[in-house]
């Protein structure tokens, strides 16, 4: 989602995604602010590192399922002299 801050055009998460993150982290912020004295983690940031891993195990996903496909797919043909000859001897392909 786009919105506009001081005239200037900046993105900002929305969704479904967004928000469940945006409340799960809630309680381990209260933990790292007053216990740890850390920084608060920022559910834009992990939004955008999930939707991230999400999209490089897709992507690798479909490689494989290809390469997969295309292995399958390329089966070397022989000759029909050398099928007809496998097929008079009882020879497995």
């Amino acid at each position: 989602m786009t919105t506009s801050i001081d005239v200037k055009s900046k993105q900002r998460e929305a969704g479904k995604l967004f928000e469940f993150i945006d409340a799960i982290i809630q309680p381990l912020n209260h933990y790292l602010t007053t216990e740890l004295h850390r920084r608060p983690l920022s559910a834009s940031r992990l939004a955008r590192f999930a939707l991230d891993d999400i999209a490089k195990e897709l992507k690798q996903s479909t490689a494989k399922a290809s390469a997969k496909k295309a292995a399958v797919a390329i089966k070397p043909q022989l000759p029909p002299f050398e099928i007809a000859l496998r097929r008079a001897f009882a020879i497995p392909e």
